[in-house]
């Protein structure tokens, strides 16, 4: 039934072509057309069979020539398309004149000439697959790569972490240990209580360890006091403060006639000689500054010495101040030259400070300046009537606030005593 369907349109032209015996302008201008266009390529072989196509109904013959040209030339240049198209046309040519075994045979090539086609596609979408599928393997394997390295990089990072903070912790402990051990050389709370009258100490290191300390004595009727300041803070710091604690304690407890200047030029001598300086030009100068008194508050006696340093007296509201000398104890051009001693007939109620320049060298406020001596003097002598535990408090609270979230930059020593 298909096959008579195909062969109805046939059987129409062959009745149609005994009014079509004459060659066209149409086909005239198709031949032109082939003369001039000699190239063998695939616009010949579709001249070709449409000029084959023209001339099936005027001229069979000569159709079937131009449709065999087609397909020949198709075969030469692998214009699978082309060749198909004129063996459709050899294929109605034969099929016309009942070779209808001829005419299935080029059916059947125009089919393979057609899965040809069809299997080149096909060929080339499957190659298409097969190259995604093996780039895509290729990302997959350079992202498992970079995810295994990141994974082994990250293990490292978590055991090189854990190791630093075993050691952080150790050295932690160490310093700890070391806090310990100076603070059993600090005079304890009970002697402080014991020699001292109303007095307050406001001690804040900037590390774990300071560099600031304070020192107490008592022998016979005379109390000395001292305040330090040793070069750096930190280990550094408290390993020289451990020095002066012991230089200090030696010194005092050889010497029959105490004065403030002899205990401050002993030291020095003490801190030259365990550091071996010589005063050579590029020398560490390690040493510490120091404020001691000398008090004898029976009869009301004090003496004062400083080494780049000072005290207040704070009496009937005004604040006076005893500077010290400018030297340090340690090597230094002046090294020659003794410390003096200044004394003062104490009375009731004078407020008396002793302090490291950490408290006014903190940086703070709006403008993130330091606080200076200037503000800590006016500060003391605002508070100096209230009772030693409110300024003690006051002193904390207000250094707080000045210093806002900056770090703390320097060991912090405030000890105030009200007589």
């Amino acid at each position: 039934m298909k096959q008579f369907i195909w062969i109805l349109p046939l059987l129409i032209i062959n009745i149609s072509e005994v009014y079509l015996n004459a060659q066209t302008p149409e086909t005239d201008s198709l031949e032109n057309l082939l003369q001039l266009h000699r190239k063998a390529d695939t616009t010949m072989v579709n001249l070709l069979n449409t000029t084959a196509l023209k001339f099936y109904l005027i001229n069979k013959d000569k159709s079937l020539e131009y449709a065999m040209e087609a397909v020949e030339l198709a075969k030469r240049i692998k214009y699978e398309k082309g060749k198909a198209e004129g063996l459709k046309l050899v294929g109605l040519y034969y099929y016309n004149i009942s070779s209808n075994q001829l005419t299935l045979e080029l059916e059947q090539q125009k089919k393979n000439a057609i899965q040809v086609e069809e299997a080149k596609h096909q060929k080339v979408v499957r190659n298409s697959l097969i190259i995604g599928f093996i780039l895509l393997a290729l990302l997959l394997f350079v992202i498992l790569l970079s995810f295994l390295q990141k994974r082994k990089a990250n293990r490292i990072l978590a055991e090189q972490k854990k190791a630093i903070e075993s050691r952080n912790n150790k050295i932690t402990d160490s310093i700890d240990a070391a806090q310990r051990i100076q603070k059993v050389l600090f005079p304890p709370k009970k002697m402080m209580d014991e020699i001292l009258p109303d007095y307050f100490i406001f001690d804040k290191p900037r590390d774990i360890v300071s560099g600031d300390y304070y020192w107490l004595s008592k022998k016979e009727e005379k109390t000395i006091l001292a305040v330090a300041d040793c070069t750096g803070h930190g280990v550094p710091g408290a390993f020289m403060s451990l020095l002066g604690i012991t230089f200090l304690n030696e010194i005092v407890n050889k010497s029959n006639v105490l004065s403030a200047n002899e205990i401050l030029s002993q030291l020095r001598e003490q801190v030259i000689r365990s550091l071996r300086q010589i005063g050579e030009k590029f020398e560490q100068r390690d040493g510490m500054d120091i404020s001691l008194c000398i008090f004898n508050f029976e009869s009301g006696a004090m003496q004062f010495a400083g080494a780049f340093s000072s005290m207040y007296l704070i009496r009937d509201h005004k604040l006076i101040e005893l500077k010290g000398d400018n030297m340090p104890i340690g090597i230094s051009v002046r090294n020659d030259q003794p410390f003096t001693t200044k004394e003062m007939q104490l009375e009731r109620n004078d407020c008396i400070y002793l302090f490291t320049d950490g408290y006014a060298d903190q940086i703070g406020g709006p403008r993130r300046k330091t606080y200076r001596s200037k503000y800590f003097k006016e500060l003391l002598l605002n508070i100096h009537e209230r009772s030693i535990g409110d300024q003690k408090n006051i002193l904390e609270n207000t250094l707080e606030n000045w210093r806002g979230d900056i770090e703390q930059i320097d060991d912090i020593l405030i000890i105030g005593i009200r007589l």
